[in-house]
């Protein structure tokens, strides 16, 4: 079907989450049975005390790679997709996600969170809301994608004007 799928595993190495994205046009879903609480993720080998946090997987490959581009060490942080956020609720409490709320429990080490959300209004509502309900306990940064809706989206300008640069420069 020309998908890409991005597998979350538990502490046991057992595949618990799949999420697909379509090579071509716009088809995102996540496989019959997963469990969100298990998405997409890359642990730094280091115990590093940040965790970048992620609207989507494809946003996590996508900021890895522009820190590649930039020659970063990118594996000494810890990455987070949260298969998805949603509008938070006026009339409630809000909560983090689980996913989110299932990883801190699980590695106390984490002092600081970079929020990468979306620039459309749902991605910058949830990282206001989390910033909100995360602020006593962490160090909260939100550094959404400088330019585009998101962190793919920024990648592929940042792609663009380099093939732009290197063609002047054959010139």
């Amino acid at each position: 079907y020309h998908n890409v799928v991005f597998v979350g595993y538990d502490k046991y190495k057992n595949p618990r989450y799949a999420n697909l994205r379509g090579t071509y046009g716009n088809f995102k879903g996540d496989a019959c049975g997963s469990d969100k609480n298990y998405s997409f993720r890359l642990d730094s080998n280091n115990s590093d005390k940040i965790l970048h946090l992620f609207e989507s997987s494809i946003d996590l490959l996508s900021y890895i790679t522009l820190l590649q581009m930039n020659n970063k060490n990118w594996r000494i942080s810890n990455f987070l997709s949260l298969a998805g956020v949603y509008k938070p609720s006026p009339n409630t409490n809000n909560k983090i996600p689980k996913v989110l709320e299932k990883y801190l429990n699980e590695h106390k080490n984490i002092k600081g969170i970079i929020l990468h959300l979306d620039n459309d209004k749902t991605g910058r509502e949830a990282s206001d809301c989390l910033q909100k309900v995360l602020k006593n306990k962490y160090y909260i940064y939100d550094n959404p994608a400088p330019f585009g809706k998101d962190y793919n989206d920024y990648l592929l300008l940042e792609i663009k004007k380099t093939k732009e640069k290197n063609k002047e420069k054959e010139r």
